[in-house]
């Protein structure tokens, strides 16, 4: 028996209908029923504890615990060309935790395995043969975490292991590939922000940097005879900062050292 905490009304399915409700699902939360005669063994040899033996319990699993495998390259059915041999393993970052997933490869030959999973919105950590892979919808999750709440890509992982399974730990630790893979996907989408399409050109100095729209651009925010304003160095002055301090506290400060921070 299973159900899914990330589906509205945590039903609880059979495999099969589990499966079939996940094939386009594949990173939902969901928990496989822990027979009572498992239970008391996992427990009695774990802690030392004997318990009834009508007890049983859910506890988090995968779906590919379950059997559950996404094709990649088919709008997420199986390659006709594939069968259950080139199916692969991966470890899969989300906004609920990491879990296994096992994908089945597109054997078209017309796409690599990264393209592939980039079309399903997961970030691989490398081009080479992946083997982890981050959801784009994580990646931006943790960019607004760094951002709004100042939280480090290091203790938002910390969190993502805690939803995973605060009580038993990790099976895999991927920080060092999600910390390579957020820089990568920051990097690419500055560049898709700043118009550049291709992913290896060199950059210029500035061509990543956002103009500020209040400041003089001439073509873009200038009337058209604004060379022949009198007051065109008042009316149209550009003011630069050189550290970025706009506020500059602490300019006049006092010259006594006890006031000194």
């Amino acid at each position: 028996l299973w159900r899914c905490s990330s589906c509205f009304g945590g039903r609880v399915l059979c495999t099969s209908c589990i499966l079939s409700c996940h094939q386009y699902n594949p990173f939902h939360e969901i928990h496989g029923y822990i027979h009572p005669a498992a239970a008391l063994a996992r427990m009695s040899s774990r802690w030392g504890c004997s318990l009834a033996n009508d007890f049983g319990y859910f506890k988090r699993l995968s779906l590919q615990e379950a059997g559950l495998q996404v094709g990649l390259g088919h709008d997420g059915d199986f390659c006709p060309k594939s069968s259950p041999s080139d199916s692969f393993k991966m470890t899969i970052v989300h906004i609920n935790g990491q879990q296994p997933v096992t994908f089945r490869e597109c054997c078209c030959e017309i796409k690599e395995r990264w393209q592939l999973l980039l079309e399903y919105n997961i970030f691989p950590a490398t081009d080479q043969q992946p083997q982890t892979g981050f959801t784009i919808e994580m990646l931006e999750h943790q960019r607004t975490f760094s951002l709004r709440g100042k939280t480090s890509l290091y203790e938002y992982y910390q969190a993502l292991l805690d939803l995973t399974n605060a009580a038993e730990g990790p099976t895999q630790y991927v920080y060092d590939q999600l910390r390579g893979g957020s820089r990568q996907f920051r990097g690419l989408d500055m560049r898709m922000r700043a118009g550049i399409p291709d992913a290896t050109a060199p950059l210029a100095d500035g061509v990543l940097c956002i103009r500020c729209p209040a400041c003089p651009q001439p073509g873009v925010n200038l009337p058209p005879n604004w060379e022949q304003d009198p007051l065109r160095q008042l009316h149209y002055a550009q003011f630069l900062g050189g550290d970025g301090n706009f506020k500059l506290q602490r300019l006049a400060k006092r010259k006594s050292a006890r006031h000194d921070l």
